[in-house]
């Protein structure tokens, strides 16, 4: 059970989550553990503008902020004070960046700027931050240092816990969609001539970074083998600027594929929880498969025996909660000992062999079949006009 709030009835607590989507899904706990013990108080959560959608029905928020698109430090630097300007009527009591410091959004400035008197962030376990850290970190108010690896979405709830005295929640992701976002997912599956007695695959084929993406001539052997063995339906979870991935995947295969480049980001999470399988780079659409509770398969880059703090690290920002498989490089290689160095193109994870991934894909289609074929005909659902959904 929460302890008793610690902030007076009617404070507002400012979260700063200037982040990509991936990092905004497995912050869903630490949203409902601080709504949970701070049940009086009122929740601003400023958000990029890409992810924003995500949390639009998020019963844990009382006020959204978006943070428009900024390339380049001026740039970020100038959004900061635009934010901090309009942040400044709303009497912050409490600021925290579920993020590890630093970073590179000037998400302290804002926590300064805001006026909140208690301002909290946390940082790694370098030895440097150890003895000091509000010495390196001046904006803050309240550091808390890691000293074990775990789950980012755990590490966010560690937060929490150790900077304002909470319990510990149990790490499950959630995402909150409607009915109109289901309805899209089966307009697309009917349109698309998708089907239903097929198991559905969705495929996250970008990335934040080039260096997570696994070569797309990868993905359409992957297709293929299974499109032969399971006549697998096939879409791609794609955003707007990775269209021109999707139409070279359209030329790679033979195997019919389907792509959402125009989809909101709730309709591409209730396409993925229609689906049997996710199969991905570590990205925002493998995080939205977790918050689902599809089975995914990751396809990463970071090899075994590499740094497991590493922002490249499955064991801080893997799949949660959910049946999964990860496929990584069994060893380091000699110039990218504490993780792929290469983020600037594929490198490290060119290693993993398609044989693979059809290998982890037959095993987990084939129990989701069984299970399918258990409960059929046993239910019917019914929808709300808005569904929460949790990873089991």
């Amino acid at each position: 059970m929460p302890k008793k709030r610690t902030l007076p009835e009617q404070s507002r607590i400012l979260v700063l989550m200037i982040e990509h989507l991936g990092d905004i899904v497995v912050s869903t706990p630490f949203l409902k553990a601080l709504r949970e013990t701070e049940t009086a108080a009122k929740i601003t959560v400023v958000v990029s503008k890409g992810p924003a959608q995500f949390l639009e029905h998020c019963p844990y928020i009382d006020h959204l902020i978006i943070a428009e698109p900024a390339t380049g430090w001026l740039s970020r630097l100038a959004r900061a004070f635009v934010i901090a300007r309009r942040l400044r009527p709303l009497t912050v009591a409490t600021a925290i960046v579920p993020k590890d410091a630093p970073n590179y959004d000037f998400n302290e400035l804002i926590c300064l700027l805001s006026g909140a008197q208690t301002r909290i962030s946390r940082v790694r376990p370098q030895p440097i931050y150890r003895i000091k850290p509000l010495k390196f970190f001046p904006f803050y108010t309240k550091i808390v240092v890691h000293h074990e690896v775990r789950h980012e979405a755990e590490h966010r709830l560690e937060l929490i816990q150790n900077s304002a005295g909470f319990d510990t929640h149990e790490a499950v992701l959630s995402a909150w969609l409607t009915s109109e976002d289901f309805d899209f997912a089966n307009r697309f599956i009917s349109q698309n001539a998708i089907s239903k007695s097929a198991p559905l695959i969705a495929i996250g084929i970008g990335a934040s970074a080039a260096g997570r993406q696994w070569p797309l001539e990868n993905y359409a052997q992957v297709i293929e083998t299974l499109g032969k063995e399971f006549g697998v339906g096939v879409v791609l979870i794609i955003g707007p600027s990775e269209l021109h991935l999707a139409q070279r995947m359209a030329m790679l295969t033979r195997h019919p594929i389907h792509f959402t480049p125009h989809a909101s980001v709730r309709q591409s999470t209730a396409l993925i929880g229609k689906s049997s399988l996710f199969i991905g780079n570590d990205s925002g659409p493998m995080h939205l498969a977790a918050s689902v509770g599809t089975p995914i398969i990751e396809i990463s880059g970071h090899s075994m025996g590499a740094s497991a703090w590493s922002i490249n690290s499955p064991e801080r920002f893997g799949p949660l909660g959910v049946t999964h498989k990860i496929l990584r490089p069994a060893r380091v290689s000699t110039k990218c000992s504490n993780g792929c160095v290469y983020g600037h193109e594929p490198h490290c994870i060119k290693r993993i062999d398609p044989s693979l991934v059809v290998e982890a894909a037959r095993e987990l289609l084939s129990n989701r079949i069984k299970q399918n074929s258990r409960r059929q005909h046993t239910h019917k659902t019914h929808f709300s006009p808005l569904i929460a959904t949790q990873s089991k």
